[in-house]
C-alpha cells in the first residue's frame, strides 16, 4: 500500500468517526427526578400521536424521529410516577399528542460545540368527553460537545429533548395539582427551567424570524 493509499485510509477512518450515525438514544432523553410524598393520580395515560419529527441521515444531521420521541415520552412518564400508567397502547383515560413544531442545531463558539434547540407543543386529551383538557408549547435547548460531530449533534438532541421532557413533567404536575412534590434531581435543575426560561428570547427568535 503506497503513502497516497494510507493517508486516504486515515482521512475516510476520520470521517466516518465523524459523522458516522447511530442516532440519538431515548434511555438518554430521561430526565433525573425526585420525589416527595409523590401521591400517584389515579388515571391512566396514553401516548398517541406524535407528529414532526424528521429521520436522522448518514453524513446529515442528526434530528429526533417520532418514534424515538414516542419512546422517551413514554419511559418519561413511567419514571415520574406522576400517573397509575403510561404507555402507547390499549384504552386509557387520558391521550397524550406531541407536535414538535421545530427543531434544530446549530454552531455554537467552535466547531465541537452546537446548540440544539427543541419547540414541542403537547395536547392532553380526557378520552371519555374527547375533549381537550390541557395543552403547552414547551421550549428547550442544550448545548454539546463531544469527540465526533455526529456525537455531539446526538447528544445535543438528547439533551435538548430531557430538558423538554423534564419541563413536561413539571407542567403536568401543576396541572394535577403535583408539582410540589415531584421535582428535577440534582444541581443541574436550576440551570434547565433557566434554559427553558430564557430559549425562546435568547436563542429561538434570532433564527426562526423570516427576515
Amino acid at each position: 500500500m503506497n503513502n497516497k493509499s494510507v493517508k486516504f485510509c486515515i482521512i475516510l477512518i476520520i470521517l466516518v468517526s465523524f459523522w458516522s450515525c447511530a442516532g440519538p438514544s431515548s434511555q438518554k432523553m430521561i430526565p433525573l427526578l425526585e420525589y416527595d410524598q409523590v401521591s400517584t393520580i389515579d388515571k391512566k395515560l396514553k401516548v398517541v400521536k406524535i407528529k414532526g419529527g424528521q429521520k436522522s441521515q448518514i453524513g446529515g444531521m442528526v434530528k429526533l424521529d417520532n418514534e424515538t420521541f414516542a419512546t422517551a415520552i413514554v419511559d418519561c412518564l413511567k419514571a415520574s410516577k406522576l400517573y397509575k400508567d403510561a404507555s402507547n397502547d390499549g384504552q386509557e383515560d387520558y391521550d397524550l399528542n406531541a407536535t414538535i413544531l421545530f427543531q434544530e442545531t446549530i454552531v455554537g463558539a467552535s466547531i465541537l460545540e452546537f446548540i440544539t434547540i427543541l419547540i414541542v407543543e403537547y395536547q392532553l386529551i380526557d378520552t371519555k368527553s374527547k375533549k381537550q383538557i390541557w395543552q403547552k408549547t414547551i421550549v428547550s435547548r442544550s448545548k454539546s460537545t463531544a469527540y465526533g460531530i455526529t456525537r455531539i449533534m446526538e447528544k445535543g438532541v438528547e439533551g435538548a429533548t430531557r430538558k423538554n421532557l423534564a419541563k413536561l413533567i413539571i407542567e403536568l404536575a401543576k396541572f394535577e395539582k403535583q408539582d410540589k412534590n415531584i421535582f428535577l434531581s440534582g444541581t443541574e435543575a436550576t440551570k434547565q427551567i433557566a434554559d427553558y426560561e430564557s430559549g425562546l428570547r435568547l436563542v429561538i427568535l434570532p433564527f426562526c424570524v423570516n427576515p
